[in-house]
């Protein structure tokens, strides 16, 4: 309880003030189409196309949705509302023609991709932190309460309710046809398309906040023990768990050449051995706290710091090779911050990321690895 009071209080310093969230939405991509958070409770569709060209907003000033779901339950005459959507923390997820977006207000929205319409809106009892999770015609999201819920995507109606862990921060993951989450009670679980569990493990001791990482036929998870667990994907047991770091462990765990990469909350990128995970390769100071998600591109970690810069790091041994700004702190007291929160993201030779100066200012900021160059797209 005393760890999950404290990573309370870090959402709240994080956003401000808990009454007022603001969220760090990481930039989406899925085909042509990228899909930020500029506003805090809204998205910004973008094209993919260089420079990048706002598509539609939501949402606006007016926009109301049909609230189909009300504090979890179906209503039988839903109408058109307003929405007051607060600080969006999960990430977009994206299909062939809608995208879905949680909020911490406890809602999860359909919108059209072609025009930015809403569809629908679910209103579930909680608050929603992570993400939501679209496959086989059902929307999945998870609340601070311990609650996973099925939404039908066409309709938002609830189709099933479980409660599976002491609350949930994490965006639920499809495993194996399963629907695997991890609770900021240590727990992974497992759960099919009809609601029944098929499998639960307790492999940390404190909390999963992070999403859960897929790869090389291992399910990952890093954990506030400071530890980086690997489970076995078809049955949640745990294979090995990494030597601890010095602080929590923040950041999806990130997999790419035979080693597993993690942020803590005191500023430090790992390394981990992915064979075994009882041996750091390497790590680093960045001296501020890692909260963004690092990525892998073309042989270089690049990690984002809660300051504002950009560091790489040869991906095989760690060697120190650049920092970068990733935006000039303005001068104005009261302007907003260049803070480094949202997950990078890698396309091509290019990586994408927001902060809250970016935010403030209506920009997507992308980063060219070879040129080592920061680019500012405003998106008014």
């Amino acid at each position: 309880m005393l760890a999950l009071a404290a990573a309370l209080a870090l959402l709240a310093a994080g956003c401000g003030r808990i009454a007022k969230p603001l969220g760090w939405a990481a930039p989406v991509a899925e085909g042509d189409q990228l899909f930020v958070s500029l506003d805090h409770g809204a998205i910004t569709a973008v094209s993919a196309a260089d420079p990048p060209q706002p598509l539609w907003h939501f949402p606006q000033k007016d926009t109301r949705v049909s609230l189909t779901v009300k504090d979890g339950d179906n209503q039988s005459n839903p109408k058109a509302e307003k929405l007051k959507l607060e600080g969006i923390y999960g990430d977009p997820a994206a299909t062939a023609g809608m995208v879905y977006i949680t909020a911490y207000s406890g809602h999860v929205v359909a919108i059209n991709r072609a025009d930015g319409t809403g569809k629908w809106a679910a209103q579930l009892p909680g608050r929603i932190i992570g993400g939501a999770l679209a496959e086989g015609g059902r929307v999945y999201a998870a609340t601070n309460r311990g609650e996973l819920f099925s939404l039908a995507a066409d309709s938002g109606f609830v189709q099933w309710r479980r409660h599976v862990a002491g609350g949930v921060w994490s965006t639920p993951l499809l495993v194996n046809g399963l629907v695997v989450i991890a609770g900021m009670d240590g727990s992974v679980s497992a759960y099919d398309a009809d609601g029944n569990r098929h499998w639960r493990e307790r492999p940390a001791a404190r909390g999963i906040a992070a999403a859960l990482t897929l790869a090389d036929g291992r399910l990952y998870a890093a954990s506030f023990d400071q530890r980086v667990y690997a489970l076995d994907p078809t049955t949640g047991k745990t294979l090995w768990r990494s030597a601890a770091a010095d602080n929590w462990l923040w950041t999806p765990p990130v997999v790419s050449g035979g080693l597993v990469y993690a942020g803590s909350l005191d500023g430090t990128l790992y390394a981990f051995d992915a064979a075994a995970g009882d041996t750091i390769k390497w790590q680093h100071d960045l001296g501020e706290m890692l909260r963004s998600r690092p990525v892998v591109v073309n042989g270089t970690v690049i990690a984002g710091a809660t300051d504002g810069r950009l560091l790489g790091f040869q991906a095989e041994d760690g060697t120190p090779l650049w920092e970068q700004a990733a935006s000039g702190l303005p001068s104005e007291p009261n302007a907003p911050r260049g803070d480094l929160y949202a997950a990078l993201l890698a396309r091509q030779n290019a990586v994408y990321f927001i902060t809250e100066r970016s935010r403030g200012n209506d920009s997507l900021y992308v980063f060219d690895v070879s040129a080592r160059t920061v680019r500012e797209v405003k998106l008014q």
